[in-house]
């Protein structure tokens, strides 16, 4: 991280070389002031910038070293460890499952299982419709029972 040592000191510098200035008779009337918060302010502006510029990157990193490592700790895992380890998430499974079930329990009570009764209900039957063959035929039987 030299380079980025050597541009805040160079502005370090700049900003000192211009409060020398100030000194001076000469620039007394002169805005330095104002130039020297332009350039804090440069400085400010520029160390954000190289900062999210490097915070991005070490985060990439990050990332990648952190799944060449993931990578390494299954290569050396003992198969016994991981059943141990299962077994355990299961148990912690378990235990979120019935705390979650209890909360819900208790937020909406089951309604009363209710036995049918025994009363019956009033069904309507079907109604028999006579077409015109049904007509013909009972007049049929009529004739011939006459």
């Amino acid at each position: 991280m030299k380079p980025f040592y050597l541009l805040n000191r160079s502005f370090d510098t700049t900003i000192h070389a211009v409060e020398q200035l100030q000194r001076l008779e000469f620039f007394e009337n002169a805005e330095l002031p104002v130039l020297m918060n332009r350039l804090e302010c440069l400085r400010s502006e520029t160390n954000e910038v190289l900062f999210e510029n490097m915070q991005d990157y070490e985060h990439d990193e990050a990332f990648r070293f952190g799944q060449l490592v993931g990578q390494w700790e299954k290569s050396v895992r003992n198969p016994n460890e991981l059943y141990l380890q299962a077994n355990e998430n299961r148990a912690e499974i378990e235990a979120k499952i019935s705390e979650l079930q209890a909360a819900l329990d208790l937020q909406s009570p089951k309604p009363l299982k209710q036995k049918p009764s025994k009363l019956r209900t009033s069904k309507r039957r079907p109604v028999k419709r006579r077409t015109a063959k049904s007509q013909s035929l009972k007049r049929q039987s009529e004739e011939t029972e006459e």
